[in-house]
């Protein structure tokens, strides 16, 4: 494995940075055959994960303490939810509590976590009901090779 395989990426629920990559390129050893790693970087907590799409699913919450804390803190203007069509995980959070500024009056933000895209909606059960298909071209191409 190449120092290539390790992708940093912002988690929506807290706004820590995680780390994801393979075990050796982390600097760390394999814990019972587990090789890919998310780590949280703020926190310097770790969790094992069979594969990379895993690793790549898990946040902060899910394994920091410290991060669920902080996602406690945050549970009223922030949700975690999956997508129905593609099975990938979603955030639904309140602009304000991402700390962006509300433009046109579009209060809420709908998130890809997955593939990092987002679209903003006016009101949170808009933020809610909208589907990653409707603004996430990977999740329409994965949508579109699932058997229906």
């Amino acid at each position: 494995m190449s120092s290539s395989s390790v992708v940093s990426r912002t988690s929506r629920i807290t706004g820590t940075r995680l780390s994801v990559g393979h075990a050796e390129d982390l600097g760390l050893d394999p814990d019972d055959g587990l090789e890919w790693v998310t780590l949280c970087d703020a926190h310097d907590t770790l969790v094992y994960s069979e594969n990379k799409t895993q690793a790549l699913r898990v946040n902060g919450p899910d394994f920091c303490d410290d991060c669920r804390t902080s996602a406690r803190r945050r549970k009223a203007t922030i949700i975690s939810r999956t997508s129905k069509e593609t099975g990938l995980p979603v955030t639904v959070a309140s602009v304000a509590s991402l700390g962006v500024e509300p433009t046109g009056g579009k209060r809420w933000l709908v998130s890809c976590d997955e593939h990092d895209t987002y679209a903003y909606t006016r009101t949170k059960q808009r933020a809610l009901t909208t589907s990653t298909v409707e603004f996430c071209q990977q999740c329409r191409d994965l949508a579109s090779q699932s058997p229906q």
